[in-house]
């Protein structure tokens, strides 16, 4: 999520390309040696990689999103150069879907409930203070 988000430069951009190597790089899944070259490599199958890592990711934040507690989620387009159909893609662009924060109306119900009783209880009564300090 926040790889992605600073990709899109903090969201002024609708979409990002992204290489797999780089989100690889980013989450660590590359050791390479002091020339730079990749030595090991964790899913080092494309498919595998996308089932395990991208697709779960993706799954997340869409379900983070529907409770509620994001304002958006991203779709995800494999960009192939011409002719190419399978293996890994060249990039993977990322898109920004949904702009407004989704509130259930038990959510908000919860929230006004909340405000409700912290302004007209701010303090307590005295009858409680006393209680909670074992005073009867």
């Amino acid at each position: 999520y926040y790889f992605i988000r600073h990709k899109m430069l903090n969201f002024k951009n609708a979409s990002a390309k992204v290489s797999v190597e780089e989100i690889r790089d980013y989450l660590g899944m590359i050791v390479r040696d002091f020339e730079g070259n990749i030595v090991k490599m964790q899913y080092p199958h494309y498919s595998r990689f996308k089932a395990r890592v991208i697709d779960t990711a993706l799954s997340d934040i869409k379900r983070v999103y529907e409770a509620g507690q994001i304002d958006f989620y991203f779709e995800m387009k494999e960009i192939r150069p011409v002719g190419k159909k399978i293996g890994e893609p060249s990039f993977l662009e990322f898109k920004k879907v949904g702009s407004e924060k989704k509130s259930t109306a038990k959510g908000e119900e919860q929230q006004r409930g909340k405000a409700a009783e912290r302004s007209s209880n701010k303090w307590g009564s005295a009858a409680e203070g006393e209680r909670s300090c074992g005073k009867r």
